[in-house]
């Protein structure tokens, strides 16, 4: 998959963030709505524990039925994702490994057609030395994200900054600054910070 599979603008031009429960259920083919109701129905109704299903390699039947996932490491993802979170009406607890604070204003839009330089060239998270990216290319996410990480089914471990509470991996002012400068953009302070 793609990044903007799942993180995508809208047509105003917004960024849609973090997919929820029914936009992750309207990719991931879960059968038909009364398949769902029913394997819902299995896993709450269960004697066991929401755990113990968990645990289970398979089973209730209703619940295996609705699984289309053929590896054993996406099934468990897939029955983890519908018990842990559909089952139960909670939406994923999705780690946000750039989040940025309240008074800073960050358009994705700005820079979704900026690309990185040529190899060799790049900075931490190849953000500072950024040049125009050609129309076929589309967006770059190592821009600012860590590099490749949609590539990886194992993300990097989220840390979280025990001062700000957000993750440790967020993008420092210092960073947004210097591809500022080096990109001939304005770094006065209301450009990022309303």
């Amino acid at each position: 998959m793609a990044c903007e599979d799942c993180h995508y603008f809208r047509e105003d031009g917004s960024y849609a963030g973090f997919p929820t429960n029914e936009e992750c259920a309207s990719c991931h083919d879960i059968g038909e709505p009364q398949d769902m109701v029913d394997a819902l129905a299995a896993v709450t109704g269960s004697p066991d524990s929401i755990e113990d299903v968990l645990k289970q390699e398979s089973g209730p039947e209703e619940l295996d039925g609705v699984i289309m996932s053929t590896e054993p490491e996406d099934i468990k993802a897939e029955r983890e994702f519908i018990v842990k979170y559909l089952a139960q009406g909670k939406e994923v607890p999705w780690y946000n490994y750039q989040f940025q604070p309240d008074n800073v204003y960050f358009s994705h839009k700005a820079h979704a057609q900026l690309t990185m330089a040529p190899a060799g060239q790049e900075g931490e998270h190849g953000e500072a030395e950024a040049a125009e990216a050609e129309t076929e290319d589309g967006p770059n996410c190592n821009l600012c994200h860590p590099k490749d990480i949609h590539l990886s089914s194992n993300p990097a471990p989220f840390q979280e900054n025990i001062f700000t509470g957000y993750s440790k991996m967020t993008m420092k002012m210092w960073q947004c600054e210097r591809c500022h400068a080096q990109r001939h953009q304005d770094n006065a302070c209301y450009v990022c910070h309303k």
